[in-house]
């Protein structure tokens, strides 16, 4: 498992799976994420308690967890960039490309079909 900051990965998980949040939930966590908002100014925003917001995020944050526990779209997603990363650096080290262009072809192959 590739591990990324809270932070961003909650970000790129609401961009992947933020319409599957209600409106409130969605809202309040993209404040806090996108806008830096703090958990007090959503909750004055919203007119709720602070500790009402941040059972929000929470939850919602939770969502997003098992949302992706279960499609894996960011786990696969940084699999095919680590591959690709790989596969430039193998390219930019070969001495003779020519000798090694099945070996390319086989790994872009593997890529491809890791889609």
């Amino acid at each position: 498992m590739i591990f990324i900051d809270k932070r961003l990965r909650i970000s790129i998980l609401l961009d992947y799976y933020g319409k599957l949040l209600s409106k409130k939930q969605y809202e309040a966590i993209s404040n806090y994420y996108f806008d830096d908002f703090s958990i007090q100014e959503i909750a004055d925003n919203s007119n709720v308690s602070k500790q009402a917001i941040s059972d929000l995020i929470k939850r919602a944050e939770k969502k997003l967890n098992d949302i992706e526990a279960e499609l894996e779209m960011l786990q696969k997603t940084m699999t095919i960039k680590d591959n690709i990363e790989n596969l430039i650096q193998f390219i930019d080290s070969s001495e003779n490309l020519d000798l090694e262009k099945s070996l390319i072809l086989d790994k872009l192959s593997a890529i491809i079909k890791s889609l």
